[in-house]
């Protein structure tokens, strides 16, 4: 299945050597491309592509231990780019 987007075409290459049942997914990377439909100029569609996409894939769990790493994209990271953008003044 091809995710249908020019930018991209690397990456359907690349999936159509494998074989789905060995490319994993996790489910906080199905939560940011998700948000990242939700926002689009067409969450709907964008919603069904992605869900569609992903359903070949094995899809892995997002447990405690992934929780707490994950809360550095909220917390440090944007701390990070702030100060490089005062670096950059």
């Amino acid at each position: 299945m091809k995710l249908g987007m020019g930018k991209i075409q690397n990456i359907n290459n690349h999936i159509d050597n494998l074989e789905p049942e060995k490319i994993a997914v996790c489910s906080v990377v199905k939560a940011e491309l998700f948000y990242g439909s939700m926002k689009s100029n067409n969450p709907k569609k964008n919603l069904n592509l992605q869900k569609s996409f992903l359903s070949q894939f094995v899809s892995l769990p997002f447990d405690d231990s992934c929780a707490e790493i994950y809360c550095h994209r909220f917390v440090i990271y944007p701390i990070i780019d702030l100060l490089q953008k005062k670096s950059m003044l």
